[in-house]
């Protein structure tokens, strides 16, 4: 596997509801039109904010996905 991810707790509690049209979270699109891509499925839900980090080992790209607990 090419991806690696990390999970960085922020350490806070959410201020508002996550939102109620995505109950099982939604798709990060990250490829800038790319023709090829990696696909890696993210833990959901997470203990509460923060983001995740998702490192790619062939192109090298690294993105940052916040997250709020539900």
């Amino acid at each position: 596997m090419s991806l690696t991810v990390t999970w960085i707790d922020g350490k806070r509690e959410p201020r508002c509801p996550p939102d109620p049209a995505y109950p099982l979270g939604k798709d990060v699109d990250a490829r800038s039109g790319a023709g090829l891509f990696c696909h890696v499925d993210l833990p959901y839900p997470v203990e509460r904010c923060g983001y995740f980090l998702v490192h790619c080992a062939i192109c090298r790209q690294t993105i940052a996905i916040t997250t709020i607990h539900p």
